[in-house]
């Protein structure tokens, strides 16, 4: 082809053309995942794997937002080709146009741009979880006053496809305090509906004291529902101030029957001073029976002097006990020092053997003489019929 110059009408001259027509090697295949969670935005690794075996070798690529697999809406980079298959990162945060549905990739070798090829966008929009733990079990079996210790157990979310952890928080019930962050629990695992978790945490945190354990769901976004356990933080009753009685009346060995007397000599003034009195064996002053039943249980009325009583009937000695406590209770504590009293089990000495007697008065029905026999350990009278 040629352009003719002309002046006025006449040429004066003419020039050939040829049209510049580059073929510049498209890209064949691509991918493309979302690693940005939030909502209209994504970020994450774009990657070319192949161009075409035609065209010339492109020198970049740019990537645009597309309304549909022809149509660009935006720029959204532009990159040296280099090596293929080669990894373009789309930067997290990249804004998204509301009508883009694809990403486009054009070659270009410097001169002219390949026609795009296109993939489909997916928005990987991830929300906050909408379920949370079921529900919350605790007990403490401590008697410390600044902690508990026990197995929380967690009743876990009816579907966990979007949560990554539950979180625990200690709560003051009151709204006094702020939560405060105690650990990360797993998720269940396998056909497990439970998570259960054995701690100890301080529950006097300078001064301000939590009674409650707040579990919520929790993925990257944030924190689902909650459930939470309102405690008691068990502690340990004051050591009781007073006196004890008790007679065994039963001469069966190893058995007991009898009245028994506690008095309080000292009103008990503090606030875990107990919520009952319980009498047990115990194997020695201090140490109750492991296992052992409680023989009589009194609630506490608080006032000095009082005298608090129970009877006990046909009730078995332990083999391993020697005493009898009295010891205050409160919850699941007992208190550090029980009032006592040894075990004196009433059961009849040996036989008296050895006896001997000869009269000594020649009247009829009437003796005189010495009476003689073995002395029996553990007797403490004897009685001459």
């Amino acid at each position: 082809s040629r352009i003719k110059v002309l002046d006025s009408s006449t040429i004066i001259g003419d020039i050939a053309i040829s049209d510049l027509i580059v073929k510049t090697a498209t890209v064949s295949t691509t991918s493309f995942v979302d690693t940005d969670v939030r909502g209209d935005l994504a970020g994450g690794s774009f990657m070319i794997t192949g161009v075409s075996a035609s065209g010339n070798n492109p020198t970049t690529f740019r990537l645009f937002w597309g309304s549909g697999p022809t149509t660009s809406i935006s720029l959204i980079l532009t990159t040296a080709s280099g090596t293929v298959p080669r990894t373009v990162l789309i930067p997290e945060g990249t804004s998204v146009p509301t009508d883009a549905t694809h990403i486009l990739v054009y070659s270009s070798d410097g001169t002219c741009f390949s026609s795009p090829t296109a993939i489909t966008f997916t928005d990987n929009e991830i929300f906050a979880p909408v379920s949370g733990p079921q529900s919350v079990s605790f007990q403490d079996t401590s008697c410390d006053i600044d902690a508990v210790t026990g197995t929380l157990n967690v009743t876990c979310a009816a579907s966990e496809t979007d949560i990554d952890s539950y979180e625990l928080f200690l709560r003051d019930s009151s709204g006094t305090n702020s939560d405060v962050y105690v650990r990360s629990l797993s998720k269940c695992s396998g056909t497990s509906v439970n998570v259960s978790v054995t701690l100890t945490v301080t529950v006097d945190i300078g001064g301000r004291v939590y009674d409650t354990f707040v579990v919520m769901s929790k993925n990257r976004i944030g924190y689902g529902p909650e459930a939470s356990k309102l405690f008691t933080n068990e502690q340990q009753p004051s050591s009781i101030l007073g006196s004890f009685s008790f007679n065994d009346t039963n001469c069966n060995s190893s058995i007991l029957s009898g009245n028994v007397s506690m008095i309080l000599s000292s009103a008990c003034t503090d606030s875990v001073c107990g919520d009952t009195f319980q009498l047990l064996f115990g194997t020695n002053s201090t140490n109750r029976v492991s296992g052992g039943s409680v023989l009589a249980e009194w609630a506490y009325v608080g006032l000095l002097l009082s005298e608090y009583r129970a009877t006990i009937s046909n009730v078995a000695i332990p083999g391993t006990a020697n005493f009898l406590l009295v010891h205050a209770v409160k919850g699941l504590c007992y208190s550090a020092t029980p009032l006592y009293v040894p075990i004196l089990d009433a059961y009849p000495p040996a036989t008296v053997s050895g006896t001997s007697f000869t009269d000594t008065n020649q009247r009829q029905r009437v003796i005189n003489g010495t009476l003689q026999w073995n002395n029996v350990p553990l007797a403490t009278a004897y009685r001459v019929y």
